[in-house]
């Protein structure tokens, strides 16, 4: 009888296990993906600023799917890690039709108050360049060749031109898909900006993003700095957020 009642469960409850397997598997397999995302970018990171800015650097998990960091030398670095969960049993659905971004943010203050005032929004986001729009009155509108790809605001545009370097055209142009923004502010943090990177593609692209960041900041140095737009800046950095 005992057996007859086994046999029973065990079929009754064959359609439930069908269903919910699946989901299951995602969310053991999904958890311990998150665990190595966190220790890759941290890793990566690490080694990074390390080379960049010959900073050590320490990251805290604060959930399975944000991580803080900073990062001090010259100059203080600190941001932000959000991973998409891969507990979700879409999440593997949905990668099957193109790559799924995880998003950092980098927060740098400077020992020097950079030249300029600069918004630099890739069009491919395109919830980000309406929020930048808000504030085209107080800030000029630059169209620039080559830069098309870019929604850009600026306090000095004469200065900008010294700024962006055929190298760094070049850069922002390769990286317009995973280059969200960036913000140069004469306050701090006078450098933000996102990146969107995945597992595959994170060794290569962090490096080139932040050395792009690196390049813009450091060659506003040479621009001689004006502060009446400060307001204004500080209001656009509240508003303009990937994640909080």
């Amino acid at each position: 009888m005992d057996v007859a009642i086994l046999v029973y469960f065990i079929l009754f409850s064959l359609p439930f296990l069908i269903v919910f397997l699946p989901f299951i598997l995602a969310w053991l397999k999904g958890a311990k993906k998150l665990r190595v995302a966190h220790e890759k970018y941290s890793k990566a990171l690490q080694i990074m600023f390390r080379r960049l800015f010959n900073a050590e650097t320490a990251s805290r998990i604060i959930n399975p799917l944000e991580c803080v960091y900073e990062a001090q030398n010259s100059c203080r670095i600190r941001g932000k890690i959000w991973l998409v969960d891969r507990r979700a049993y879409f999440y593997y659905f949905a990668k099957l039709f193109k790559p799924i971004n995880d998003i950092i943010f980098f927060s740098i203050t400077t020992n020097f108050t950079p030249g300029l005032s600069l918004i630099l929004v890739s069009r491919e986001h395109g919830k980000l360049v309406e929020q930048a729009m808000a504030y085209m009155e107080q800030l000029e509108y630059v169209e620039l060749r080559g830069l098309e790809d870019y929604f850009i605001l600026t306090d000095n545009v004469g200065g900008l031109r010294h700024v962006l370097d055929e190298f760094t055209v070049r850069e922002l142009v390769n990286m317009k898909k995973n280059f969200l923004y960036i913000i140069i502010d004469y306050t701090e943090p006078n450098v933000e900006f996102y990146v969107e990177v995945n597992e595959k593609n994170y060794a290569s692209l962090l490096p080139r993003a932040v050395m792009l960041a690196k390049n813009i900041m450091e060659r506003t140095k040479k621009i001689s700095p004006r502060k009446e737009r400060i307001d204004t800046i500080k209001m656009l950095k509240r508003a303009l957020k990937v994640r909080e």
